[in-house]
């Protein structure tokens, strides 16, 4: 019996790692090993700074986040809850 690869799964989730390199520059958008390795780095970086951002909203003390936004005393971070 042959060896089985998972031709077409195998398509799939490289096909799907490539879509999303797209706009990358290079090997980092053509070839699936580079593009692999930044897409996981891109994604790092997209949830650290996804963190970062709510954080520098908080100390802003604005209340620009539309969680916050319905609640009176938003101004100040004292009056949130805990």
């Amino acid at each position: 019996m042959p060896r089985a690869k998972g031709g077409p799964k195998t398509r799939r989730r490289r096909k799907k790692i490539l879509k999303q390199a797209k706009g990358f520059v290079g090997g980092r958008r053509k070839l699936y090993r580079t593009a692999a390795e930044t897409v996981l780095r891109a994604g790092a970086f997209a949830y650290r700074h996804r963190k970062q951002k709510s954080a520098r909203r908080a100390r802003s003390g604005s209340c620009a986040s539309t969680r916050h936004a319905a609640r009176p005393a938003c101004r100040t971070r004292a009056s949130w809850p805990r």
